[in-house]
């Protein structure tokens, strides 16, 4: 395997944590509670790498721990509805300008046809998964934007 290196951009902000009552607020704070409350339990699925030695080389590795990491948290989750409804705000209620500008803002470009046809049967899916429930659409929604933020185009750079 090729030798290479790991740069993690962690935030452009930082010293910034989410606030303990308020999930779409940041506050200020110290860098090592930034760290250690908000990316330490997220990179502990990426092969729980050490905050206390110094690691000059490190594998790639992609294993489905990490994956499930980002489908079965709560942060995940509650950036996905974040995203979901700024996708309503700016988009309005139709599904394509909605499904164009969550692939705009996710992946910088505008989806192919067989994106957006994809994506359509997807949110049928899930609506009529969600259909019993009072805010089905919503939730459909929320689905979608966490599958584009669980995307290999929206984690890896190419």
């Amino acid at each position: 395997m090729p030798l290479g290196y790991l740069c993690l951009v962690l935030h452009a902000h930082l010293p910034y944590v989410r606030h303990p009552e308020y999930d779409d607020f940041l506050e200020e704070d110290w860098l090592y509670e930034a760290i250690t409350e908000t990316y330490i339990p997220l990179l502990e699925v990426f092969d729980a790498p050490s905050v206390v030695t110094n690691c000059t080389i490190r594998n790639t590795s992609t294993v489905p721990l990490q994956a499930l990491a980002l489908l079965n948290s709560d942060f995940a989750r509650n950036r996905a509805s974040a995203f979901a409804r700024r996708l309503a705000q700016e988009a309005g209620g139709d599904p394509d300008k909605r499904t164009e500008r969550a692939f705009r803002l996710a992946y910088g470009r505008k989806p192919q046809q067989k994106e957006l046809d994809l994506t359509k049967r997807f949110l049928a899916a899930q609506c009529q998964i969600w259909s019993k429930e009072k805010d089905g659409e919503q939730r459909a929604w929320i689905d979608f934007c966490q599958m584009v933020l669980a995307s290999n185009s929206f984690i890896y750079v190419e």
